[in-house]
C-alpha cells in the first residue's frame, strides 16, 4: 500500500509520462547491464535522475525540473542504445576497419607464400579453388568481427567494400606470373589492394550518409 501511495504521489508531482519513462529506463538498464559500455557512468546518471524525480520542489520549479529530467532521460537512452549496438563514430570505423585490413595484408601475403611452398602449382584448378576458399573464409571472418559495429544503424559487415573478393585474382596472377614470382611485388600489390579497400569503404559510408 505504501508503494502504491508513493507511485501515485510521483505521478502527481511529475506526470505519468516522466514516471513511466523512468521505470522503463530502469528495466532497460537491467537488461543491458552486461552489454552497455561505461556502466558506472550510466548508473550515476540514473541515480541523479531518480533523485531529481523524488526531489520536492515548488510549482515555480516544475518546468525547470521537467526539462532537466527529460534531458537526463534522453542522455541515458542514447548511451544504452550506443552501448548495446556499438554504434561507431567515423574515427572508430576507420580505426577498427583499418586494423582488420592491415591484418589482411599480412595474412594474405603469408597465404601466397604458403600456397607456393606447399601446393603443386601445375594443378591450377586445385590452386584456384584453394585461393578462392581462403579468400571467402577471410571475408566471413572479417564480417563476423564487424557485425555488431554499426554506422548510422547499418552493421559495418553489410557494406560491400568489406567483402571484395578481387584479392583472389591478384594472388593467382602473382602465383602464375609469366615473368616469375617476386615477393616484393606480391607484398606491394596486396598492400595496394587493401589500401584501396579502405578508401572504397570510406566513400561507401559517405554515399550512405547522403541517401
Amino acid at each position: 500500500m505504501e508503494e502504491t501511495s508513493t507511485l501515485v504521489k510521483l505521478i502527481a508531482d511529475n506526470g505519468i509520462t516522466v514516471v513511466m519513462s523512468a521505470i522503463m529506463i530502469i528495466i532497460f538498464l537491467n537488461v543491458f547491464r552486461k552489454t552497455t559500455q561505461n556502466w558506472a557512468r550510466l548508473e550515476k546518471k540514473n541515480d541523479k535522475l531518480m533523485d531529481m524525480i523524488l526531489a520536492k520542489g515548488t510549482a515555480s520549479d516544475y518546468m525547470k525540473k521537467q526539462t532537466e529530467i527529460n534531458d537526463n532521460m534522453l542522455s541515458i537512452l542514447k548511451e544504452i542504445r550506443e552501448g548495446a549496438t556499438k554504434e561507431c563514430t567515423i574515427e572508430q570505423v576507420k580505426t577498427t576497419t583499418n586494423a582488420l585490413f592491415d591484418l589482411a595484408k599480412f595474412t594474405m601475403f603469408e597465404e601466397v607464400l604458403r600456397i607456393r611452398k606447399e601446393n603443386h602449382l601445375n594443378n591450377e584448378n586445385a590452386v584456384n579453388a584453394k585461393v578462392k576458399t581462403i579468400v571467402r573464409q577471410r571475408i566471413n571472418d572479417r564480417k563476423s568481427k564487424l557485425y555488431n559495429y554499426n554506422w548510422k544503424g547499418k552493421p559495418l559487415s553489410e557494406f560491400n567494400s568489406i567483402s571484395k573478393e578481387d584479392i583472389a585474382d591478384i594472388m593467382l596472377s602473382e602465383l602464375y606470373a609469366s615473368d616469375g614470382f617476386s615477393e616484393d611485388r606480391v607484398k606491394r600489390n596486396i598492400e595496394l589492394f587493401y589500401d584501396n579497400m579502405k578508401l572504397d569503404l570510406f566513400n561507401e559510408i559517405i554515399a550512405y550518409n547522403n541517401l
